[in-house]
C-alpha cells in the first residue's frame, strides 16, 4: 500500500496514485484536494486518498477541515508514523503544541530515524522552552536527513526560540545562508529571512524578501502579518542592506 511521505507519495502501479504523487511533488494544492476527494467519493476508506487530503488541506492551512482526514487516519492505523505526523501538523496550526508534541512522541517511538519528525519535534520542544532538547532534536534531524534546507531551517527555528546573545543571532544568520544556497526560492525560507530583517530593524528589506514569501505561499497568516508590519515600519522607506545578498 502506497504511502504519503513528506510532500510526495510512494509510486505505486495504480494511476490515480501516480496523479497524486505528481500534483503533491508540484505543490498544486488545490488540485490534490480535489483529485483525493474524487477517489474518496470511489474509495472512502482508501488511505492514500485521505493522506493526501489531509496534506493539501495543512499546506493550504485549512487544518480544521484537515483534522477530519487525520482523525480517521489515526482510527484505521493508529501505528502509522506519518499519521502522527499529520496531525502534528494540524495541532501546530491549531496552536495546540503539547498535543502536536504527543504526535510527535508517538511517531518516533514507530520510527525513531525519520528526520521530519526530529525536525518538527525541534520547533516544537523550542516553543514549548526547552532549548536543550530543541537543539538536540535539530542536531538529530540533521545527522539524519543531511545537508538540507530543511535541516538548516529546523535550526534556525530553533535557534529564534533559544535567542540570548549576538552568538545566537549569527547562528540563527548561518543558518539561513545556509538554507538558502539549496532552495533560495522555498517559500517558508524566504519568510524566516524576512522575519529575521524585521526583527534586525531593516524593514525595507524584511518587506521585499517577505513580499515573496507571501506570493509563494499566500495562505502563511504570520508572513502576512510580518509583511503588513514591514510595511507600516518602512513607508517606502529604500534603506540599504547587504545582510544575505540584499542590494
Amino acid at each position: 500500500m502506497s504511502s504519503f511521505s513528506g510532500d510526495g507519495v510512494t509510486p505505486d502501479i495504480h494511476p490515480s496514485e501516480q496523479i497524486l504523487q505528481h500534483l503533491a511533488g508540484a505543490r498544486q494544492w488545490e488540485r490534490l484536494l480535489q483529485v483525493a476527494r474524487l477517489r474518496l467519493e470511489q474509495l472512502p476508506d482508501d488511505h492514500t486518498a485521505h493522506r493526501a487530503a489531509a496534506l493539501a488541506l495543512i499546506r493550504l492551512r485549512r487544518a480544521g477541515e484537515a483534522e477530519v482526514y487525520v482523525a480517521h487516519l489515526l482510527r484505521e492505523d493508529p501505528e502509522h508514523d506519518y499519521h502522527h505526523e499529520l496531525a502534528a501538523l494540524v495541532a501546530m496550526q491549531g496552536g495546540n503544541f503539547r498535543k502536536a508534541h504527543d504526535h510527535l512522541r508517538a511517531g518516533l517511538a514507530v520510527d525513531p530515524d525519520k528526520a521530519a519528525l526530529h525536525r518538527l519535534m525541534a520547533s516544537i520542544q523550542g516553543v514549548l522552552g526547552n532549548s536543550a532538547e530543541a537543539h538536540w532534536h535539530a542536531r538529530r534531524a540533521h545527522e539524519l536527513g543531511g545537508d538540507t534546507e530543511y535541516s538548516w531551517l529546523a535550526q534556525e527555528v530553533v535557534w529564534e526560540a533559544d535567542f540570548k546573545d549576538q552568538a545566537s543571532l549569527q547562528a540563527r544568520i548561518q543558518s539561513l545562508e545556509k538554507a538558502l544556497e539549496h532552495a533560495p526560492e522555498n517559500a517558508f525560507l524566504l519568510w524566516r529571512v524576512g522575519r529575521l530583517l524585521l526583527r534586525m530593524e531593516e524593514p525595507a528589506a524584511a518587506f521585499i524578501w517577505l513580499g515573496r514569501a507571501v506570493a509563494a505561499d499566500p495562505f502563511n497568516k504570520a508572513a502576512v502579518e510580518d509583511w503588513r508590519e514591514a510595511y507600516e515600519k518602512s513607508m517606502g522607506s529604500i534603506a540599504p542592506c547587504h545582510f544575505l545578498g540584499v542590494p
